[in-house]
């Protein structure tokens, strides 16, 4: 495929990219906007402690929207950051972007529990195999060595 072609491509998916994060922006999913639609206890009713044993729930549930809401909008930005990388080179992209993709990181990283992780034993799994592989290479990598006659690097260690 052609650079040219390829960057098209790119360009048309950061497009849609920009796209779904300004509808999320302007949506009532958007984090700064979720406290809009907030209910407040009161609604429920008073004085029930089952009433309250829900209002407890419901702030929590309303919590992790919140959360979910932003790591969403986080995530979209951080991939229309990568297009934008691997069209111009990370070396070419701002600084202040790149300090931007370490906070989504950090935040991200943050709100990790592995625990609800679905992916994981197969995530552990393909990072165990190449470990692995990645030893097999520099064994074989470090047998040629000692075994060519002409290569002095051997025993020098």
């Amino acid at each position: 495929m052609d650079l040219k072609a390829e960057l098209e491509q790119l360009q048309t998916f950061r497009g849609e990219v920009e796209r779904i994060l300004s509808g999320l922006k302007e949506s009532s999913g958007a984090p700064g906007r979720m406290d809009d639609h907030k209910l407040g206890g009161a609604v429920f009713g008073s004085n029930f402690d089952e009433v309250q044993a829900f209002y407890t729930v419901y702030n929590e549930v309303h919590g992790q929207l919140k959360t979910l809401s932003q790591l969403m909008q986080d995530q979209i930005e951080a991939l229309q950051t990568a297009v934008l990388a691997a069209e111009v080179g990370y070396a070419n992209v701002d600084e202040d972007l790149r300090k931007r993709l370490l906070e989504i990181e950090k935040r991200t990283r943050e709100h990790y529990n592995p625990k609800l992780d679905p992916n994981k034993k197969a995530a552990e799994h393909a990072q165990q195999e190449a470990r692995e592989a990645e030893k097999a290479k520099k064994a074989a990598k470090d047998g040629k060595k000692g075994s060519n006659p002409d290569n002095h690097e051997a025993d020098l260690g």
